[in-house]
């Protein structure tokens, strides 16, 4: 029992707050009981009610007083004892609570968990100068304390040494951790005293208290200076608006560097009567003003076209689960039989999931036993077209113009498709990358309008609120601007920082261009679902954040409402608009675009409604919000509304860089942090000490917020400046050189398609050049990463003989060669590095391992790639490959150097070999000969689904991932093998479909009977909508289908034997098996050692034929590929 001389008399009353930590929990819980005393346990947002019952009445004598600050208004002139735990008690706090507690004793307790929790205390009589904290004090009863030195002897008056505990007290030791125990606790060697080593250093002063001096790994060393943490930590306690302070070594930086992290302090008094009239002030009316727009809508108007456009949109999912097989008139079936049956992909069930459900609310679905639905309706093509007939009449008549109806039924009469992944709706929203969908969804539509007018008044008066410092603004989810570009327009003329943000980085380069002449809006990625700090921003950094439609699609939103939260200022502003109610139109169209909700508040529905909202709002702080529409507003039928709330109002306001300038004026230079960060709440062990673990993984990534420097480089031509302009409008860049790659500027497909569009019509236009197809285009963006590269392949489209030369590499020699070659890096020293193209024909599955070349600079490195795929696709496959050899050959040649390494990969290495053997003939050296995974190709395939079985891998997915089945690769590839002995060494168009003979080659056949049950236009919107899902990478239709095609003509090639070859050949062999065409590394090196006459030296590397090129294997590909010149 722990004891002070001033006890505590019988039956008192003690209260404590949830959040405190557990042991000291412990220990206030059994030491109240024991003595007979009420014990009260309440959370923060409870104390007021708790407090006001007891106090009331005298009878709470003790408590712990963390939370003092947030009850202003409660009387605690009875309270006697207040008790402050702690290692490092802040200087200010013991007079700070003085004034609130006039009559109670102040103690500061200090221990250790294993010595009883508190072992020392010190009564508190006064701040004395030159304290750095409050003492740590003298041992309780029954308890010891000892300062020894490292050879364990007692430490005289001011001498530092490390801090033991004796006494009963003491645990016995650590469960289950023997040596541990050990460590810590053990007898003094001299007088056989039992002792407890804390770790932590102090000494005694000369009145007999022991001043606490902190942790012996709490000391840094720094620039020669040792630093106490525990001194900047005090100093900054000194701040009135710091409650709490920790100070760690910053993991995030290279060279030793002081992070430091502040919580803020909670304000004493609050005028919440000015807080409320300042509130009402500057939200009041603003939904009237902004209602105007829909003054020639009536209630009844609004409720028939909701009606109508659910209507339409029942129907066209019954049409489309029926369409697919389920629920025909009639029929009962169980939701699980829907979604096994393989027609869905796995991402879209739990949207399945709920159109069940709203069929069934709506009664074109009844529930039956065991789980079953059934359905009395056959919907057909006719029924549909005459509901959407009257819902697009009563929408255009509503809202003046017929685009929202007009997106909603195109993916109403997708769905089937969407659902089976052969659609992308993506590509429904962005047809060849426009925004003419978007513009309808998010500035034409009377909700948009509406909440967007709402947004903006609102903010128009926090601005003027905010005076003369500048309002900063972050806005997450900003997608295509539609809601920033009425908040920048309605904030001219105030000063504000704004930060545009959005997850995807499509939008970035669009918003780049559509705001230039905003120069205080910066861009950056921005994902709600992520950690804040690993994506560069520090937590109470904005006035306002803005979230547009975004909150509802995070994977989980408290915790993204939790982390928004915490990156606003006290006083600041959380302003969101959402969709209330489910609506069925988005269950049709963009929820395709939707992750699985992953919260508890979404179990029986996708959306929240504006009450939920509300709750999820109030959650922490009881504050008063805004919700428009009001409940009673006609506008609230549409089912979307904004809210706004201001956070964090208990608060004091302070900023890194006021904290900065305070603590320069208490510590000395070395001592300064070089990063501050201010934080709603420091991160705890489960014991209750901050978490300095925790505190060091804290510092912000880089932020990736600038706005790109304008490039300007004089020489171009006009078609290279057309070029140079567009793609600097597509990536948001004052403009780009002709040798920088638009690539590492930002682009991805769905820019890429926007520049394809445009730059199609524009050459459409202009009769000097012939007309290059959509899908030619996109193709070739793979091979053409700059304005120079693209620029050559256009003139080539016309068959131009003198053409503009790219640093030492002429894209092209004459008008019969069909090589492209891209320059990746220079040396003055070392061989040329070339590297071929392998089935497709570009060089993007080399990118990780250029990379690595690059960075060796063991010489000038080029890439052979395919200029026209076309041109490349009409070539007889048995001559491909001494045709193009002798076409990359004279390219070569004519670039005048006289040492070569090639490296092949795939067809690259059969291309390599040819190219060599020329090479040789002509005099020059190829210093090495490098084959990357080549097995021989001796079965010719003219079965497209087998053909597109072989190609989907280099999409980076799987059939199973595209939703025709999972089977197993041996079953495969015995499927196969009986193919090749039912029909010799071609195997011919429709054969995949007959596999069968037993389970596992029924499941073969089977797959390949749901990709034949499907066009070959829908196998491919299957496949680039599960790259898209599965690598977050957009790629149009049209450019998979061109990568097919070029690598079935790959393949055809790849039947090919080369002569022998004189020289030597590094054969490097991937040690995992891959796919299903017949192969064993005793065939394929067999295949080799015939065609190297010289010496076959064979490596094994890690991954198959495709994870071989990737990380992590592309790193030490890359110095096998060097091991030539670095072993010298």
């Amino acid at each position: 029992m722990l004891l002070f001389k001033q006890e505590l008399r019988e039956r008192s009353t003690s209260v404590t707050m949830r959040e405190m930590a557990r042991i000291v929990f412990t220990d206030k819980v059994f030491l109240n009981l024991l003595l007979g005393n009420l014990f009260v346990a309440g959370a923060y947002s409870h104390l007021d009610t708790t407090l006001a019952q007891y106090i009331g009445h005298d009878r709470i004598e003790e408590m712990l007083v963390t939370y003092l600050d947030g009850i202003p208004e409660v009387c605690l002139s009875s309270l006697r004892l207040a008790l402050l735990s702690g290692d490092w008690i802040p200087l200010t706090l013991p007079d700070q609570m003085a004034k609130r507690l006039p009559f109670a004793q102040t103690v500061s307790m200090g221990g250790a968990t294993e010595a009883a929790i508190w072992s020392i205390y010190h009564l508190y009589k006064g701040l004395l100068p030159n304290w750095r904290s409050i003492p740590y004090g003298r041992p309780l009863a029954n308890q010891g304390f000892r300062v020894l030195d490292s050879q364990l002897r007692d430490c005289p008056v001011w001498v530092t040494g490390e801090l033991y505990i004796t006494g009963h007290g003491l645990a016995q030791g650590y469960v289950g951790d023997e040596k541990l125990s050990a460590e810590r606790f053990f007898l003094h060697p001299a007088d056989g005293q039992r002792l407890y080593r804390t770790g932590d250093l102090g000494r005694y002063t000369p009145g007999g208290e022991i001043e606490f001096l902190g942790r012996e790994d709490n000391q840094v060393k720094i620039r020669g200076h040792r630093i106490e943490l525990g001194e900047i930590e005090s100093a900054l306690l000194k701040h009135p608006a710091v409650a709490a302070a920790g100070v760690v070594l910053d993991e995030a930086s290279d060279e030793p560097a002081l992070l430091g992290i502040v919580e803020t302090a909670r304000k004493k008094d609050r005028d919440r009567t000015a807080e409320a009239a300042e509130f009402a002030q500057l939200t009041s009316g603003i939904g009237e003003a902004a209602g105007e727009i829909a003054a020639h809508i009536s209630a009844r108007q609004i409720e028939e076209a909701m009606a109508s456009l659910d209507r339409a949109v029942l129907h066209s999912m019954l049409r489309a689960l029926q369409t697919l097989g389920f629920f025909a008139k009639g029929q009962a079936q169980s939701l699980e039989e829907v979604l096994q049956a393989g027609s869905i992909l796995p991402k879209y069930h739990w949207l399945a999931r709920r159109w069940v459900a709203k069929l069934a609310e709506a009664g074109m679905l009844t529930e039956q036993a065991k789980g079953q639905y059934r359905s009395e309706l056959a919907v057909d093509d006719e029924l549909v077209r005459e509901n959407w007939t009257e819902a697009e009449a009563i929408w255009t008549n509503m809202l003046g113009t017929a685009g929202f109806t007009a997106y909603v039924r195109k993916n109403a009469e997708k769905l089937p498709e969407l659902l089976g992944g052969q659609e992308d709706p993506v590509a429904l929203l962005f047809p060849e990358g426009k925004f003419d969908h978007v513009h309808t969804l998010y500035i034409e539509h009377i909700m948009a309008n509406y909440l967007n007018k709402c947004m903006c008044l609102l903010l128009q008066r926090i601005a003027e609120k905010q005076g003369s410092n500048p309002l900063r603004i972050l806005e997450v989810g900003a997608g295509t601007g539609a809601t920033t570009g009425h908040v920048l327009k309605a904030l001219e003329g105030y000063p504000i920082e704004y930060v545009f943000t959005d997850v995807a980085t499509f939008f970035i380069p669009g918003a780049k261009q559509r705001f230039a002449q905003y120069p205080h809006v910066s861009f950056g990625v921005f994902d709600v679902d992520q950690d804040y700090r690993a994506q560069g921003f520090a937590p109470n950094s904005f006035d306002v954040v803005l979230a547009a439609g975004v909150l509802e699609n995070a994977r989980d939103i408290p915790a993204s409402m939790r982390r928004l939260r915490e990156l606003i200022r006290p006083g600041g502003w959380f302003v969101f608009t959402e969709p209330t109610i489910e609506h069925l139109w988005i269950l049709a169209s963009q929820a395709f675009m939707m992750m699985e909700p992953g919260d508890e508040l979404r179990l029986e529905t996708s959306y929240l409604d504006r009450h939920d909202w509300l709750r999820q709002l109030q959650e922490e702080e009881n504050e008063p919000l805004l919700l428009l529409p009001q409940e009673d507003d006609k506008l609230t039928a549409l089912g979307f509304h904004l809210f706004a709330k201001r956070m964090k109002q208990e608060r004091l306001a302070v900023e890194a860089t006021e904290l900065e300038a305070f603590l320069a004026g208490q510590v000395p230079a070395y001592m300064l942090p070089q990063h501050l960060q201010v934080v709603d709440a420091l991160p705890l062990t489960g014991n209750g000490k901050v978490d300095r673990r925790t505190l060091a993984k804290w510092r912000p990534a880089a932020n990736g917020t600038q706005v790109a420097a304008a490039f300007v480089e004089e020489g171009l031509d006009a078609l290279e400046t057309e070029l140079a302009r567009l793609w600097a409008e597509a990536l948001g860049l004052a403009g780009i050189g002709k040798s920088q790659s638009f690539y590492e500027h930002g682009a991805d497909s769905l820019i890429m398609a926007q520049v394809a569009g445009k730059l199609r019509d524009k050459l459409a236009e202009d009769p000097e050049h012939e007309a290059i197809p959509f899908d030619a285009l996109l193709r070739q963006m793979l091979n053409y990463p700059t304005v120079a590269d693209l620029a050559e392949f256009i003139r080539s489209r016309r068959q131009v003989t003198e053409r503009e030369s790219v640093a030492v590499w002429p894209g092209k020699q004459d008008g019969s060669s069909n090589a492209v070659l891209i320059p990746y890096g220079s040396a003055q020293e070392g061989p040329l590095r070339v590297v071929f193209h392998a089935v497709l024909g570009t060089m993007d599955i080399f990118r990780p391992l250029l990379l690595h070349l690059q960075a060796q600079k063991t010489g000038s490195i080029v890439g052979v790639a395919i200029a026209d795929m076309e041109k490349y696709c009409s070539l007889e496959p048995s001559e491909l490959i001494e045709t193009v050899a002798d076409d990359y050959a004279e390219c070569l040649m004519a670039g005048g150097h006289s040492e070569m390494q090639l490296i092949g990969y795939s067809l690259g290495g059969l291309i390599a070999v040819e190219v060599a053997r020329r090479l040789m003939e002509r005099g020059i050296q190829v210093v090495d000969l490098v084959l990357i995974d080549i097995p021989p190709i001796f079965t010719e395939v003219d079965d497209d689904l087998l053909v597109e079985t072989l190609f989907v891998p280099n999409l980076n997915i799987t059939l199973a991932q595209a939703g025709f089945g999972q089977v197993d690769e041996n079953d495969l590839a015995r499927g196969v093998m009986k193919l090749v002995e039912q029909h010799g060494d071609c195997i011919p168009q429709g054969a995949a479909v007959t596999i069968g003979g037993d389970a596992g080659l029924d499941r073969v056949g089977e797959l390949f009977r749901n990709m034949a049950a499907v066009s070959k236009r829908e196998r491919f919107a299957a496949y680039v909508c599960a790259k898209a899902k599965a690598t977050g990478e957009e790629m149009p239709i049209e450019m998979a289908e061109g990568l097919c095609q070029v690598f079935r003509q790959s393949f055809k090639a790849a039947r090919y034997t080369p002569l022998p070859y004189m020289g030597d050949i590094r054969f490097l062999l991937a040690s995992e098996p891959f796919l299903f065409l017949p192969r064993t590394d005793d065939t394929t090196l067999a295949f080799w050692q015939d065609v190297c006459l010289g010496e076959l030296e064979v490596t094994t590397i890690a991954g198959n034929h495709f994870s071989c090129m990737v990380e992590p294997n592309a790193s030490k590909l890359a110095q096998l590929l060097a091991a030539p010149f670095t072993q010298k």
